[in-house]
């Protein structure tokens, strides 16, 4: 959920969502965590760390992966959206999707005001519910979302089928921190950040092709008092084009 929601209580956005949740997030499918998201939505923005956040890892996604608005994205745990509104200038049609009502509240009730026909908004747990529309998308994305994600072989199973041949995936999250990102935060039950390379593993088994990892940015939170800097990686991969070789799962 780009959301990293948790970010509220002190993340950075972003939702399994994505909220860019950043719990500061993102989201998923604890069972608590949709009802938070929904809760802090209307006042999400209000920290202009997320805005930050989102045109960092923005920043990122455009130089590793070549942008054009001819090319449609897809957002996962988009929360309010921060970081697909900072891609849009670069993309054709947007769908931001997250499993928060709420979050998605805001993000129609902006368009509206704005008269913004480009984005989308879907309800969506990703993992979970099936991405519609067949493989149509040239992009994927989600920042701070994809440690909400309960099955993380399936949500990017799911991914890449929705993704045409060549399409890129661009995951923005936090490495294994056994936990001390999240302290304190009982609404979360995901996963407490990702090793990098067996994220690479797993995005080569779910069909994605030459993924790479790199740290993009720094989230800067206190724990126990004592503020500590948790670095936040760009995971970017693609789907083989046709009669490209897959990974060898004999």
């Amino acid at each position: 959920m780009q959301h990293e929601r948790e970010e509220q209580h002190g993340h950075g956005h972003g939702h399994g969502h994505g909220h860019g949740h950043d719990q500061d997030h993102g989201h998923g499918h604890e069972p608590d965590a949709a009802t938070f998201f929904d809760e802090v939505a209307a006042t999400w923005d209000d920290d202009p760390k997320r805005a930050e956040r989102a045109t960092a890892i923005a920043d990122a996604i455009r130089a590793s992966v070549p942008l054009t608005r001819q090319m449609s994205g897809f957002e996962f745990g988009s929360g309010t959206a921060l970081l697909s509104r900072s891609l849009a200038p670069d993309l054709g049609p947007i769908t931001v999707s997250d499993p928060s009502r709420g979050m998605l509240e805001v993000v129609a009730q902006r368009l509206a005001a704005e008269g913004d026909t480009q984005l989308t908004p879907l309800l969506l747990e990703l993992g979970v519910d099936p991405i519609p529309g067949g493989a149509a998308y040239d992009l994927a994305y989600g920042m701070l979302a994809l440690h909400h994600v309960d099955d993380v072989p399936a949500a990017l199973r799911s991914l890449q089928a929705a993704l045409r041949p060549g399409g890129y995936l661009c995951i923005a999250d936090l490495d294994a921190d056994g936990g001390a990102y999240h302290a304190g935060h009982s609404h979360f039950h995901g996963h407490h950040g990702f090793d990098r390379e067996a994220l690479a593993a797993q995005l080569i088994e779910g069909g994605f092709v030459d993924p790479h990892l790199r740290t993009v940015y720094h989230l800067r939170k206190p724990v126990d008092g004592v503020e500590q800097d948790f670095p936040l990686f760009l995971a970017v991969a693609q789907v083989g084009q046709v009669g490209q070789a897959g990974p060898d799962r004999a």
